[in-house]
């Protein structure tokens, strides 16, 4: 189960495709995701959790306060590449931005963020408290990319 909530509303915009990987489903700043046990975010199409310095994403447990709480965010080969113009910004494609997620890791999970042969943007995000290693990436493609994030914990 998961649970959204936030400032006035929970705000997500699921969107499908006919081919794998097509399927978007967007988090609007501000937004905090509550997870159950053992419940995580397998992404096998984009996510796009835009927050901003203001009003961050927050990824955490419905309960409690304990390390491994949940499982945590993987992305797998059918989620789309993160894509950038020629200055290096970012244009489309899976992006966690300004998120601070924590105490994931748990059950079934190699850490709290898994990269398995993808390559989201990450950036500006906490990663903090986990039972496992913050981030975890296996086989990431050339454009995976990490910028001006804090693992701790």
């Amino acid at each position: 189960m998961v649970i959204a909530v936030g400032e006035t509303s929970a705000t997500f915009t699921l969107s499908t495709g006919s081919e794998p990987g097509q399927t978007v489903l967007t988090i609007e700043a501000g937004v905090e995701i509550l997870m159950e046990a053992d419940t995580g975010f397998l992404i096998s199409g984009a996510l796009i959790a835009r927050g901003t310095t203001e009003r961050k994403i927050h990824f955490g447990p419905a309960s409690g306060t304990s390390p491994g709480s949940w499982s945590g965010l993987n992305f797998n080969d059918s989620s789309p590449e993160a894509q950038f113009n020629d200055n290096g910004d970012y244009i489309g494609g899976s992006i966690l931005e300004h998120c601070v997620i924590q105490y994931g890791g748990g059950k079934g999970s190699a850490g709290q963020i898994v990269v398995l042969d993808s390559a989201p943007l990450i950036t500006d995000c906490q990663i903090s408290h986990g039972g496992k290693i913050g981030l975890y990436a296996d086989k990431a493609l050339p454009d995976f990319r990490l910028r001006n994030c804090l693992i701790s914990g």
